[in-house]
């Protein structure tokens, strides 16, 4: 039978790019999207889930005794078929009732999860069942804001964030190499199915999706903005903390409605030396990616560098007598969990 939905907008991120808020907003407004023509599938989410993070999962094969299958229920290879095959047909069932003429599905971990063509092309296999149209949205962002902004990140899931953390933020790591990312997914679906997006230019990724579906955005709410960056004081806090787990051989997860609610603070800043230093190391891998995409420039990669004036504050993550108000507010907010 003939796809009953012509076409899909794959939005695969990057991360760091806005795409929380915008997956967010589209689950919060998704009547008022498919009464515009536009569907954002919510089905095949699980539990609070606001994006379509499983993508990846039921496409890669499975891989024993990894926490990512395990927390999921899939022990086994039976299982994981299981999944996917659940998946899948979830997707189709919600996709032909809205009958919407585009559908949307948003995961910035497509981009970072998909590292080679062949598990890219399995998933091309798999919606090609279900639409007919598909182009592929890819949202691009200086390589040093992508970093400094994934510091949060990290210190919201317990590691601890010093100056080695830059260490890592090279063109041998696919997550940050544009010109790897953009080759194999314009490899497998077609140079004329990227759809690329330059964050200097255009930063709201909901306007440009929108866009992208022909949807009257008159009277639809304002997108508010998520997951915003985490001060200073409160990741040197978290790097203490982190510290005396390790030492102690006890672990305790801050919850993370006590580090969403502690006051915002100065933002972290490695201090412009060290960001350039960082940039640079992209030059090449840029000036590839923008001789293959017309979408993009190369001073569409080149950050502000008004932002990381200075020596930075890199520092102060290690400094145990910064966070005095931030200490007493997050024992305040944690006195629930410690029984004080």
């Amino acid at each position: 039978m003939a796809p009953r939905v012509r076409r899909l907008l794959l939005h695969i991120g990057t991360e760091k790019t806005g795409t929380t808020s915008a997956q967010r907003w589209a689950t919060e407004h998704r009547d008022l999207l498919a009464a515009r023509g536009l569907l954002y599938p919510t089905a095949v989410m699980r539990g609070a889930q606001t994006a379509h993070h499983l993508i990846p999962v039921v496409v890669h094969p499975y891989r024993p005794n990894n926490p990512t299958y395990n927390n999921l229920g899939v022990v086994t290879e039976a299982d994981w078929r299981a999944l996917s095959d659940s998946y899948w047909d979830t997707l189709r069932e919600e996709v032909e009732t809205a009958d919407c003429p585009t559908v949307l599905l948003s995961s910035e971990l497509m981009s970072s999860r998909f590292i080679q063509p062949g598990r890219i092309a399995d998933l091309k296999a798999c919606l090609e069942r279900l639409f007919e149209d598909i182009e592929v949205i890819l949202h691009l962002r200086p390589q040093i804001d992508v970093a400094t902004s994934l510091c949060s990140t990290a210190a919201r899931v317990g590691r601890k964030v010093d100056t080695t953390f830059f260490d890592n933020v090279h063109d041998g790591r696919v997550y940050y190499n544009y010109a790897q990312i953009y080759g194999m997914w314009a490899q497998v679906f077609g140079e004329a199915r990227m759809r690329v997006i330059p964050f200097r230019r255009r930063p709201a990724i909901t306007p440009e999706l929108l866009a992208a579906a022909g949807i009257d955005t008159d009277g639809l709410p304002e997108v508010v903005r998520q997951n915003e960056g985490l001060s200073v004081p409160l990741m040197a806090l978290l790097n203490t903390i982190r510290t005396a787990q390790t030492a102690g051989g006890a672990r305790f997860k801050v919850p993370p409605r006590v580090i969403e609610r502690i006051a915002k603070g100065p933002a972290l800043n490695p201090g412009e030396e060290l960001a350039r230093t960082v940039q640079a190391r992209f030059d090449a891998s840029n000036a590839e990616l923008c001789a293959a995409c017309p979408q993009i420039a190369l001073n569409d990669l080149e950050p502000d560098w008004a932002k990381y004036q200075g020596p930075g504050n890199l520092h102060l993550l290690d400094e145990t007598a910064f966070f005095g108000s931030e200490l007493v507010e997050f024992l305040t907010l944690l006195r629930p969990d410690l029984a004080l």
